[in-house]
């Protein structure tokens, strides 16, 4: 079945509370939602062929910048999709009470720069075959607390995770091959530990977990680890050893553990 919502379809629907849409074949243009002040949860599930917005192409969901901006009341979102998903800068900008965040796809999952920038949501969790998060991508999220990640190859650019200080759990899962650039937990203070394991490879910067000022144990667990230039496996393991990592806290243990 397929369904296309226009824009401005609920435009000022004062009452309107939840959104929820399961539809193999769905287009949704922007603004729909403009004035939509009590508009509280909005989950989208949807199949092979959908749509969202105006810009589907090579069977990529869309969301652009301020898709659903203003949305004051909005507490969860939630979707669901077999096709790959882009992120683009802050569609849920000004949802002042955003708190639950959840995206999974069979496919890639883009989040570009600023997708989240300043939007103070509480727990995020993102499921796909590759998720890529751009620079800035959580910058100054202050009210993020938790953050699952599932994937296979999983990329962190520059300064993603940068001020978010209430942020204190993050989680990867089923990871075959991770590159995490630097400064990209910059200011997460309240992270106390950090465990990275992937099956392949593990690519960081030396100020990857530059100034974490809460941290005290990183863990890393790889085929291969990938610092700057230099790659260590078990084949120079005893080098491993020797690695150190640019403004970690003195209290902070490095644990290298090379499969």
């Amino acid at each position: 079945q397929k369904i296309t919502i226009n824009s401005n379809c609920f435009e000022n629907c004062k009452y309107l509370e939840s959104f929820k849409c399961e539809t193999s074949d769905l287009t949704i243009c922007q603004q729909i939602f403009n004035g939509c002040d009590k508009l509280e949860n909005i989950s989208i599930t949807q199949g092979q062929s959908n749509g969202i917005e105006n810009e589907m192409q090579n069977n990529e969901l869309v969301l652009s910048k301020n898709l659903f901006s203003n949305l004051n009341s909005l507490k969860t979102f939630n979707i669901e999709t077999n096709q790959s998903i882009i992120i683009k800068s802050n569609p849920f900008n000004q949802c002042q009470s955003l708190s639950k965040v959840r995206f999974k796809s069979m496919h890639s999952v883009v989040f570009k720069a600023k997708s989240f920038y300043q939007v103070n949501i509480k727990s995020f969790e993102v499921t796909g075959n590759k998720v890529e998060f751009g620079e800035n991508c959580f910058s100054y999220s202050n009210g993020l607390q938790s953050m699952k990640i599932t994937c296979d190859e999983l990329s962190i650019a520059i300064n993603c995770f940068n001020s978010c200080s209430e942020l204190s759990s993050i989680s990867f899962e089923n990871l075959k091959c991770a590159k995490i650039d630097m400064y990209s937990f910059y200011y997460c203070n309240k992270l106390i530990v950090l465990e990275l394991s992937t099956s392949t490879s593990l690519e960081i910067n030396r100020s990857s977990f530059y100034n974490l000022k809460g941290l005290r144990e990183i863990s890393l667990k790889t085929r291969n680890l990938i610092i700057g230039n230099k790659t260590y496996n078990k084949s120079n393991e005893k080098d491993a050893n020797k690695i150190s990592l640019n403004g970690l806290h003195k209290h902070c243990n490095l644990h290298i553990h090379l499969i």
